[in-house]
């Protein structure tokens, strides 16, 4: 199996804003995925992606249980989760060999950042064009301006809401969890 087609172990830390994914569970469907991953959150640092498939959640195969299972196996850990898993591809080529994934197959998933400059960092007084934010590896990376809305204050505070839950509900005949 090349490095392409190896699941991929995600090892996130709990952030301000919790891990920055969305999961996402089919009804009459096995399996959980990753529906979204926010811009600069730790799941994107980790290396997770969208469309992911989740196969183990600290360790545990999941891949068998329920959308509120494995919700509840990634709140168990307070402060981080590690999550094994693997893209459509590798998931198709690993059923046909009828293997299942763990993490001793797993390489590390961690999103490949540019290496720092080697040149010393610009002096305070020069102004960059967008906001940025350093990286624990000192690499900097350009933060995204937010554009304005057009909503009514009243769709926006139910936006803001409806965004802080933690939970989303059924929607189109499947289940999500902002996590």
């Amino acid at each position: 199996m090349t490095s392409e087609r190896k699941p991929r172990l995600c090892i996130i830390a709990k952030g301000e804003n919790g891990y920055g994914f969305h999961l996402h569970g089919e009804k009459g469907k096995s399996g959980q995925y990753i529906r979204k991953v926010e811009i600069g959150s730790p799941a994107e640092e980790s290396g997770l992606r969208a469309g992911d498939r989740v196969v183990a959640v600290n360790g545990v195969n999941v891949e068998k249980e329920t959308h509120h299972q494995v919700v509840q196996r990634i709140k168990a850990v307070e402060i981080e989760t590690r999550l094994l898993v693997v893209d459509q591809e590798t998931h198709e080529c690993l059923r046909n060999l009828r293997l299942t994934a763990t993490e001793e197959m797993a390489i590390l998933g961690v999103k490949k950042t540019p290496s720092a400059p080697s040149s010393p960092s610009p002096s305070s007084s020069s102004t960059p064009s967008s906001p940025s934010k350093k990286r624990e590896n000192g690499s900097v990376s350009k933060q995204p301006v937010q554009k304005p809305t057009r909503r009514s204050p009243s769709k926006a505070a139910k936006k803001s809401v409806r965004k802080s839950s933690a939970v989303r509900g059924v929607v189109d005949g499947g289940e999500r969890h902002v996590l």
